[in-house]
């Protein structure tokens, strides 16, 4: 091999040699973040296509002075939408109250049993059945996460409590540790810094099991104070005309996202109301995809006289919508944009990453 074509062959070695380096970690993130689809689409399959699941989940918050508040919830789902969810906390003198829910296609029936002996019940009708792992539980709130995270990435892998387990990063110093065998969360943590503020644990993890018919007897939670959707001053209605007399204002007739439908839908009444903290003339509209909840709220708000500034904190970020501005703010749990159409206050409020909550709100309004 005579100097140039050795010259060359080095060369050449070495640039491919160098963009090996260069491509690894990009292909390995890539690897990386095929895989983590893969854990994410193995966990809401797992949840979505049982017939049945239940599982215990214990959660620590913890505050910056070392404090720390425990809730258990135990959660048996006999199929989307019916539910029992028994949660157990203590109240601020450090006594125990336990909250029984349960839920049907109809109705929810939430039984409150205080430290001091008495309980209440309350009743709501008319609720729409919740669908896959769209549940009013730790674990479901969890896997909607998964679902919605646009950082979702595999950050480790190792053994929980005696199971082999994969670690996903959701962003913003939230993980969660999935079962590799099943696809479903073991456990969770959100960090802010180096300090765990939320510990979650799930355990007692049951797939397609039958469960005893008594415990989703609503019947079996008492006679005592009963409450509707009517009475806690929730109206709900067919149009946004019909409420125009106890409102004082029209909503907007607002229509949902492709592959959204209207869930419910109707009026908060200003005349059913707490002395103290009375309740606002505002207007419902919830859409769903199956996993995912939008609410509308609409709220007569002329003190604002056409601007956003008093509703907006320095976490706010000003976006377009329908080509007028509005306010994008990013909470624990959701996002919201709010937006004034005249004299009222719009809010868009989701579990979506911010790009998809942009789009929907440009399709509602």
């Amino acid at each position: 091999m005579n100097s140039n074509r050795v010259r060359v062959f080095t060369i050449g070695v070495v640039l491919v040699a160098a963009l090996a380096v260069a491509l690894a970690p990009r292909l390995v993130s890539r690897e990386q973040a095929a895989y983590a689809e893969r854990v994410r689409e193995r966990c809401i399959t797992t949840l979505n296509g049982a017939k049945s699941w239940g599982a215990t989940i214990t959660r620590t918050d913890t505050s910056s002075d070392g404090t720390s508040k425990v809730v258990r919830q135990d959660v048996l789902v006999r199929k989307p939408g019916e539910y029992r969810l028994v949660m157990r906390e203590t109240d601020e003198k450090g006594r125990p109250v336990i909250s029984t829910t349960i839920r049907t296609l109809t109705a929810l029936y939430i039984r409150t049993a205080e430290a001091d002996g008495s309980t209440r019940l309350h009743v709501i009708n008319g609720m729409p059945p919740s669908l896959g792992v769209c549940l009013d539980n730790a674990l479901g709130e969890t896997v909607s996460a998964m679902a919605e995270s646009q950082q979702l990435k595999i950050v480790g892998r190792g053994v929980r409590d005696g199971r082999e387990v994969d670690e996903l990063s959701l962003g913003y110093g939230r993980s969660v540790w999935v079962d590799r065998a099943t696809g479903v969360p073991v456990a969770e943590q959100e960090k802010a810094g180096d300090r765990v503020i939320v510990d979650i644990a799930y355990t007692d993890m049951v797939v397609d099991e039958s469960f005893d018919n008594s415990l989703f007897d609503s019947a079996a939670l008492g006679k005592v104070e009963t409450t509707t959707v009517e009475d806690l001053g929730f109206r709900p209605v067919d149009s946004a005309g019909a409420a125009r007399a106890s409102l004082g204002f029209t909503p907007l007739a607002v229509t949902g996202p492709e592959g959204y439908t209207l869930g419910i839908q109707g009026y908060v009444d200003p005349a059913v109301s707490d002395p103290e903290n009375p309740s606002p003339a505002a207007f419902i509209t919830v859409f769903s995809n199956g996993l995912q909840q939008l609410l509308v709220t609409q709220t007569l708000r002329p003190d604002l006289k056409g601007s956003l500034a008093s509703q907006m904190s320095e976490e706010s970020k000003q976006v377009d919508i329908g080509g007028q501005p509005a306010a994008l703010t990013t909470g624990t749990t959701s996002r919201r944009i709010l937006t004034l159409r005249g004299d009222v206050l719009v809010v868009v409020e989701g579990q979506l990453p911010e790009s998809d909550l942009i789009r929907a709100a440009n399709s509602i309004l």
